[in-house]
């Protein structure tokens, strides 16, 4: 059975080690996070070990394996710590915020072999596959658009949002991803607007909550995709091709 540690303790972390937790083919062996209050609640409500150390978590000899979800500025030393150890990584996404960061990660992952997985879990979403291998048999014919509606049902904390990155690399990074795969070409146009709707707040961190996207192929395809922090009716996930 693998043995896996859950790096974090917040909002992200919470999901996936109940996850974690849940399946009963892995074992939730600890929770690791500086923050001892989240991780002494997070480790007494499922049940795992408590640690407040998450290099000290990773070198274990009883975890085979990594999820992190720690601050952004965390991923890549936890996950080249782990990578080292020669230990497979599921990391929260983005790696970085620095591209240049995140591209040297990269490249460092792979002279070392090690895997890691980033947590773009919409790939794995049932519908979502239904759609690409319908575009893959030619059930839909030539992709020309693609029209993606993201919505949370409600504005993440102030403390999460501060270190997300900004809505474009926190939430829109999904539907960038799916568009990409949709599309199946990259993006070489991108047009974007963004508005504070829901939380005039936000201008303090330099942060958005409501935005739509453009994108075009260099063969002319495109894609349109509207994103807001909150619904008030509760989670929103579309597809259209």
């Amino acid at each position: 059975m693998l043995r896996i540690a859950v790096l974090g303790a917040g909002r992200i972390a919470n999901i996936h080690a109940a996850n974690v937790a849940a399946n009963p083919d892995v074992k939730l062996v600890l929770i690791a996070d500086p923050w001892r209050e989240g991780v002494d609640a997070l480790a007494g409500k499922l049940g795992c070990a408590a640690a407040y150390d998450c290099a000290e978590a990773i070198a274990r000899d009883d975890v085979d394996a990594i999820v992190i979800g720690t601050p952004t500025d965390t991923h890549i030393d936890l996950m080249l710590r782990a990578v080292k150890l020669g230990k497979p990584v599921l990391c929260e996404k983005p790696i970085d915020l620095d591209f240049a960061k995140a591209a040297r990660a990269v490249e460092e992952i792979e002279r070392l072999n090690g895997k890691v997985m980033l947590g773009f879990n919409r790939r794995f979403d049932p519908d979502t596959l239904q759609m690409r291998k319908a575009i893959a048999r030619g059930d839909v014919g030539e992709v020309r658009q693609v029209v993606i509606t993201s919505r949370d049902p409600g504005l993440a904390p102030v403390e999460y949002l501060t270190h997300s990155g900004g809505i474009f690399r926190d939430m829109t990074i999904h539907d960038f991803d799916t568009a990409r795969t949709l599309l199946g070409e990259e993006p070489t146009e991108v047009i974007a607007i963004a508005s504070r709707l829901v939380e005039p707040a936000l201008a303090q961190i330099d942060d958005y909550d409501s935005v739509m996207v453009l994108l075009r192929t260099a063969s002319g395809k495109q894609c349109h995709i509207n994103c807001c922090r909150e619904a008030v009716y509760g989670y929103d996930q579309r597809l259209e091709v």
